[in-house]
């Protein structure tokens, strides 16, 4: 599996010497500092919800989840979320998404997953478990998972995605609910 940190990692930032310029500190090379507004990729790409819609999946919506799910739908994602909860998919239909009880209920078709869950156990449970959202998943689709576990489930997990054609990344996640709150209801 090829990290980032990996001693065969190329590194080409922005403020490596690898792409041909001189490091420098975060200011000098932001958008802002530049005289130029800092604008999300899909601005800068262009992308235009009305054109195509991404479909993408939330899996747990909870605290954190329910901010990710809710900030898919106002960047214009089509975005279906999954939760045991009745109160929690009440909520995220009533924000304007689709919601299931099991990811296996997911659409077809999905780009992207994001897995906010618990644990290791609740992850392969969600991804490749027999009600699993693996089966509904887009052929090279980006699995994103946001559950705390050791890095070696992490690379089992990856491992078992890319026999299936898929992108997994571990990208656990911290914070508060108050910021998380903050952040789904702008």
């Amino acid at each position: 599996v090829f990290t980032p940190s990996s001693p065969s990692a190329p590194r080409t930032g922005p403020g490596s010497k690898a792409n041909g310029r001189k490091a420098r500190g975060r200011k000098a090379r932001g958008r802002k500092a530049q005289g130029r507004k800092a604008t999300s990729m899909t601005a800068r790409q262009g992308y235009d919800p009305g054109r195509c819609a991404m479909r993408v999946g939330v899996i747990g919506l909870g605290a954190m989840g329910m901010g990710a799910a809710k900030s898919c739908l106002r960047s214009g994602l089509e975005t279906a979320g999954c939760d045991l909860r009745e109160a929690a998919r009440a909520d995220f239909v009533a924000a304007g998404g689709v919601a299931c009880a099991n990811p296996a209920a997911l659409p077809d078709g999905l780009a992207a997953v994001v897995i906010l869950v618990v644990n290791a156990a609740q992850t392969e449970a969600a991804l490749f478990g027999p009600e699993g959202v693996a089966q509904r998943l887009a052929p090279g689709a980006v699995v994103i998972s946001s559950a705390t576990m050791s890095p070696a489930d992490a690379r089992h997990f990856a491992a078992r995605a890319e026999e299936q054609g898929f992108l997994y990344l571990d990208a656990p996640v911290s914070g508060c609910l108050l910021y998380t709150s903050d952040a789904a209801d702008e």
